[in-house]
């Protein structure tokens, strides 16, 4: 009996641990990004360029949103022949790559988008 009980014990912490580091954002911060086109289907990779966490410059960024349509705002600055993005939102704080995603990058919670202008003063 005490055996299933640590067991489940055990588990619930597990669960709860993945849940909070799935769900941990970092402060607001506003980046100006750059879309890489990879080959493969649905991959919105963008590499940060300026932004207002200087430890993200440089990275790679996986946006993601319920407020903003990711693929739609892609498609619609490529027919404008930009592929430059200022966005406002949250980075996860633990990024685990479970599947091998290739590039690995930070998962971005975007919630707004901005006028790249405004990304030019970062």
């Amino acid at each position: 009996m005490k055996k299933i009980l640590m067991a489940v014990i055990i588990i619930s912490f597990a669960g709860i641990l993945m849940f909070l580091m799935r769900n941990l954002k970092g402060g607001e911060q506003t980046v100006q990004a750059r879309y890489l086109m990879l080959a493969c289907e649905r991959c919105y990779h963008m590499e940060v360029e300026r932004s207002t966490d200087p430890a993200i410059i440089g990275k790679t960024i996986i946006p993601r949103s319920e407020k903003v349509d990711i693929e739609e705002m892609i498609n619609d600055a490529l027919e404008q022949d930009t592929k430059l993005f200022c966005l406002k939102g949250r980075a996860r704080l633990f990024n685990l790559s479970l599947f091998n995603i290739d590039p690995d990058g930070i998962v971005f919670f975007v919630e707004e988008t901005l006028p790249i202008k405004q990304c030019k003063k970062l």
